[in-house]
């Protein structure tokens, strides 16, 4: 094994740390010291050249060194205690007072050598379960190498970047983003029969979307989740530890990239980014345009957001006749007269626009509410931006949107302390636990779930 630089060999903490300052200070050579300077050392030649098989096997070896320490820590600390009762029977038998005086010193004396002992015995088992992490450490690092001869080169170089400038000019979103893609708008990954063996989380993820594309299910609003769940897992592989997991995780996430940059929906995904930030919108969702269904599975990002199922209701022509009770409502604007425009994205337009998303807006309230009932609009309490869609069930307050609802159940399955939702992501959430897990409202600090403004039949605050 050559020289290898490791990553994340665990420092001393910080109270053996102090106390090896403060034994440098002093001056004193113990057992303790010499335990904590052979371990950091060890992660100076680290830093500096690397770990080589010398410093984990050879008579050089941390491991050596321990070995030899060991019988030194115990004999240290069996001789204390035999010294520290024979000081207590001279200080029991003393009755003099000159006597009774160099009894009390001895006493005194021993207690400090037996308080050594133990600091050197707790030394020594600090640095054995510090040496079976960096052991840990080595393992996963070599696994990491050997995986590495197995998988392509080009996909475990580096982590790859999910988003990238468009290379053709910017154009208007022909597709709204709920609309269905074409079948073959996403390119399959480039996997080899051996690298299907040991396919990863986000891989099944990707294919479920090109399966869902094929069978025009799939819509812009899903890749966008997609790409947002994918930079997630970026964030994670800068911070994993190597290991053969990491490393496969890796190449199955430049594997995704590259597939993802050259599927056919890149030009559209590009023309809705740069909608929304020309017209200060969420999301380019004309009149008329299609939806595809909702999606029910294992994984949450595909899902679309509690509303969206209502679209065709906000669009519904204007020939039909209303609804008992509506008779006296004003005769809505000619929604049909009111366009999008493919390049010219003036104030004007963009005010036109906004006149039609509130007739919209009306229309929902108008086909879902209740008899007699309309839907109160609220903007979420968290982002200040998108519109609250959620309502607390005890208190009635009308909080969230749908992503700061995920991020408030994320935070509160963390706090739970339960050890599978220390690392969970709000994208990772199933319907399940969205619907049963008890958030506080950030208003009152009731305790209860989050459930959708339309499944409440409650008295419903702003």
């Amino acid at each position: 094994m050559p020289h290898v630089k490791i990553c994340g060999l665990p420092k001393l903490p910080k109270e053996a740390a102090k106390r090896l300052e403060l034994l440098r200070r002093s001056g004193r050579q113990t057992l303790e010291r010499e335990m904590y300077e052979v371990y950091t050392d060890m992660l100076k030649r680290n830093e500096d050249l690397g770990m080589s098989e010398m410093d984990l096997q050879g008579p050089t070896s941390f491991h050596t060194k321990m070995d030899a320490i060991r019988p030194q820590v115990e004999q240290q600390y069996h001789t204390a205690n035999k010294r520290l009762a024979i000081a207590k029977r001279i200080a029991g038998s003393s009755k003099q007072p000159d006597e009774l005086l160099k009894s009390k010193e001895l006493l005194k004396s021993e207690l400090e050598a037996v308080e050594e002992a133990q600091y050197a015995a707790r030394a020594y088992t600090l640095m054995v379960q510090l040496f079976a992490k960096v052991i840990d450490r080595v393992s996963n690092a070599v696994a990491e190498r050997e995986a590495q001869k197995s998988i392509r080169p080009e996909f475990v170089s580096s982590i790859g970047c999910q988003n990238e400038e468009a290379s053709t000019m910017p154009r208007p979103p022909k597709l709204g983003i709920y609309a269905p893609l074409d079948p073959d708008a996403v390119m399959p990954l480039d996997m080899t029969p051996e690298e299907m063996e040991n396919i990863q989380h986000t891989e099944l993820a990707y294919n479920v979307m090109r399966d869902l594309c094929q069978k025009s299910r799939l819509c812009i609003y899903q890749v966008l989740q997609f790409e947002d769940w994918m930079k997630e897992e970026k964030t994670s592989l800068q911070k994993c530890l190597p290991s053969r997991e990491r490393i496969l995780r890796m190449a199955a996430y430049n594997r995704i990239v590259r597939s993802f940059r050259s599927s056919h929906f890149n030009e559209e995904l590009q023309a809705h980014k740069i909608w929304r930030i020309t017209n200060f919108a969420e999301f380019y969702d004309p009149p008329g345009s299609g939806q595809v269904p909702d999606y029910e599975g294992e994984f949450s990002m595909f899902a679309l957001p509690v509303g969206a199922e209502s679209r065709e209701a906000q669009h519904m022509p204007e020939s039909l006749e209303p609804r008992q009770g509506d008779a006296g409502d004003a005769q809505k604007p000619d929604q049909q007269s009111v366009t999008i425009g493919s390049a010219n994205h003036s104030s004007s337009l963009h005010t036109e626009r906004a006149d039609v998303d509130l007739d919209q807006a009306a229309s929902v309230q108008d086909t879902e509410a209740p008899e007699g009932v309309a839907l109160l609009e609220g903007i979420c309490v968290v982002c200040i931006e998108k519109s609250a869609l959620f309502v607390m069930h005890e208190c009635g307050h009308l909080i969230f949107c749908p992503g700061c609802r995920r991020k408030a159940v994320a935070k509160a399955l963390k706090e739970s302390g339960k050890s599978q939702w220390k690392s969970v992501k709000p994208g990772q959430l199933s319907n399940k636990e969205l619907e049963r897990t008890k958030v506080r409202c950030p208003i009152c600090r009731e305790e209860s779930v989050a459930v959708a403004q339309k499944k409440f039949s409650g008295k419903v605050y702003t």
